[in-house]
């Protein structure tokens, strides 16, 4: 199995370098000249939280340059905005059907995919990266890496892809419901607008009373004006505290030691939304 990965930005780099890293065959598409040329001539430099990695991965800036194979899986790992060039691209360069997971945030670029393709799968990417050196990712958070098969269920080629990913440093899991997985992550994005208006980074966000409030309201208020609806949403196994719920203080269902208060024996009666998360809190008996 060969890892053709289209879109060798951070978050498509740091996964085709930690299958390389791994011992998978993988290949790159990129249409950053100077990226592709820094590839080919020094090898991917992976770094991160899992260390740093020459990676002699071959780089092409186009899909027709890529002698496809029966075994290859191709991940698209562009923007969103790209999903339906890209997707096109790939179609044109072979007539073979090649299962393809879509790297995309949104909910949307399967459904794109699925025009071109006929074996669509989704992946639900948390792991935090960047580009901004030619021929450099880096990986800067270990979040997990969910699998599944477009609309739902679980091919083959998502059982064989989780279990090369599983090889990897990444935490990985599969579901049969992919969709409920991305709009989850979708909900967490809402509020990078947040952050960017105010300036404050997550971390911060999350120590800031105020920033607190207005994130708990955005994600509450959100799921009501999607369109089309979405579906239910679903968090990582084994991750559930990056679910996002939310509880009324007033009601009193806070646990005892909430993580949003200053005294941290005090359970908030303020009648505000309060954000937590599922495997941290508990009702109270």
């Amino acid at each position: 199995m060969r890892f053709v990965i289209c879109g060798a930005g951070a978050i498509g780099g740091v996964l085709g370098g930690q299958l390389a890293k791994a011992g998978f065959a993988v290949i790159l598409i990129d249409k950053i000249p100077e990226h592709v040329a820094a590839i080919n001539a020094h090898g991917l430099q992976l770094k991160g939280v899992h260390g740093t990695h020459t990676l002699p991965i071959p780089a092409v800036l186009q899909a027709r340059a890529v002698d496809f194979h029966p075994d290859d899986v191709i991940f698209l790992a562009v923007k969103s905005f790209h999903c339906a060039a890209a997707a096109a691209e790939l179609r044109r360069a072979t007539m073979l059907e090649l299962p393809i997971f879509c790297i995309q945030n949104g909910v949307a670029s399967e459904g794109i995919a699925a025009r071109y393709f006929q074996q669509v799968n989704g992946v639900m990417v948390l792991i935090g990266a960047k580009r901004l050196v030619p021929g450099e990712v880096v990986h800067t958070g270990n979040g997990p890496v969910g699998i599944g098969t477009y609309p739902a269920g679980l091919s083959h080629a998502a059982q064989h892809v989780a279990a090369a990913l599983d090889e990897t440093d990444l935490p990985v899991y599969t579901t049969a419901h992919i969709g409920r997985a991305k709009w989850n992550k979708l909900l967490i994005n809402l509020n990078n607008a947040t952050l960017g208006l105010t300036g404050l980074a997550t971390q911060e966000a999350t120590a800031d009373a105020a920033a607190r409030l207005w994130m708990a309201d955005v994600w509450k208020k959100a799921p009501a004006c999607y369109t089309p609806p979405a579906l239910p949403m679903k968090a990582p196994r084994g991750w559930e505290l990056l679910r996002t719920v939310f509880v009324s203080c007033a009601t009193g269902l806070c646990r005892p030691m909430c993580p949003w208060t200053t005294n941290a024996q005090a359970v908030p009666r303020c009648g505000r939304i309060c954000i937590t998360a599922v495997g941290t809190w508990r009702p109270r008996a």
